[in-house]
């Protein structure tokens, strides 16, 4: 059903392994500040391989499972150059649900190129397609407007504001609640 790689124009998208773990902490450790404002504080050892690949470990585990699914972008002209960022859907519910949460990060210097909506149109793609979803679910900072603006390209509304959602460099932080249900895609 899943693929270990799927492609856009100038992206493939390779789900994870552990055999990427030293591309994907020299990715966090290269995004580390560039992060901070919008991330959870992180300890010393989720920026080693070791973590790392454990993590990925498990979220290979997950895909096996349609549990979730994380896939991370290189440039598809060099699948050996530097992660360019991560796309995935998290906590896949199936049943009456029939969802999944929509995550995503981009390195900073790839930021502005379209590349994070590219990757994500092909993750909604799969979303709605062989994985049969019918809402994807993103959670944005108010202040992130980079962030809103790609999922709002993308079709997804804004159904309100989730009060203190996500703790956030220390903080419980309010979200904006953007959402896209697979009838909306044309």
């Amino acid at each position: 059903m899943l693929k270990k790689r799927y492609e856009t124009e100038r992206l493939t998208l390779l789900l994870s392994e552990p055999a990427l773990a030293a591309r994907v902490a020299a990715f966090y450790r290269r995004n580390q500040a560039f992060y901070a404002p919008t991330e959870p504080v992180r300890e010393a050892e989720f920026y080693t391989e070791a973590f790392q690949r454990r993590a990925l470990a498990q979220d290979l585990r997950s895909a096996k499972r349609l549990w979730g699914l994380r896939m991370w972008l290189v440039p598809k002209e060099d699948e050996a150059a530097d992660i360019l960022g991560m796309a995935s859907l998290g906590s896949i519910f199936y049943g009456a649900f029939c969802s999944a949460f929509l995550s995503y990060k981009l390195d900073e210097g790839a930021t502005g190129q379209g590349y994070m909506a590219e990757a994500l149109q092909k993750l909604i793609e799969v979303a709605f397609g062989p994985l049969e979803l019918h809402r994807l679910e993103a959670n944005i900072l108010p202040d992130n407007a980079p962030s809103l603006r790609v999922v709002e390209k993308l079709g997804f509304q804004n159904e309100g504001l989730a009060r203190k959602y996500l703790n956030i460099g220390g903080v419980w932080r309010d979200h904006i609640h953007m959402v896209l249900l697979s009838e909306d895609v044309a």
